[in-house]
């Protein structure tokens, strides 16, 4: 069983935050999960109102009244994908997010996450171009973190199938 895990963020910058994180399983389990910036990490304060309100669509006051803290949500990622033997993200703003998170939440990850172009590229011989090419035919990604984790998901199994 693998995964896909994917981000969204408060910016574009080393000095953003995640907002959300979503994953997909290689068995059609999804979810979500917004974080709480507040909750998080005291240094979590640059917000990019165009990037994050109108790219994600999802505000900061969002985020304070349905978000988690970090810790809550490093928790409940465990517990879902430490069955996982791997775990994608789709890039490597998604590897520093990640790092960001379990880093405010003081944990480590209970499972193996790779970025997926290298894992594309060494062990199946897949050109990365291609994974990106077969995901933009598959439709559009709306950057919410589920629907594009499950997006990814979906394009991976085209490609190792």
């Amino acid at each position: 069983m693998w995964a896909t895990l994917e981000f969204e963020s408060s910016g574009l910058t080393t000095c953003s935050y995640p907002i959300e994180v979503g994953y997909a399983s290689s068995d059609g389990e999804s979810h979500s999960l917004l974080i709480d910036p507040r909750r998080s990490a005291a240094d979590w304060k640059r917000w990019d109102d165009e990037f994050a309100d109108q790219k994600h669509s999802i505000s900061l006051a969002e985020l304070y009244q349905s978000g988690y803290p970090a810790t809550q949500v490093c928790q409940q990622l465990n517990q879902a994908l430490c069955h996982s033997k791997c775990v994608f993200c789709s890039s490597q703003w998604n590897l520093l997010w990640l790092a960001k998170l379990y880093q405010a939440a003081r944990m480590r990850p209970s499972y193996q996450v790779i970025e997926i172009n290298q894992w594309l590229k060494e062990n199946e011989g897949i050109d990365p171009k291609v994974f990106h090419k077969t995901l933009n035919e598959n439709g559009s990604l709306k950057f919410r973190a589920e629907h594009d984790a499950i997006q990814i998901q979906i394009v991976i199994d085209k490609l190792l199938t």
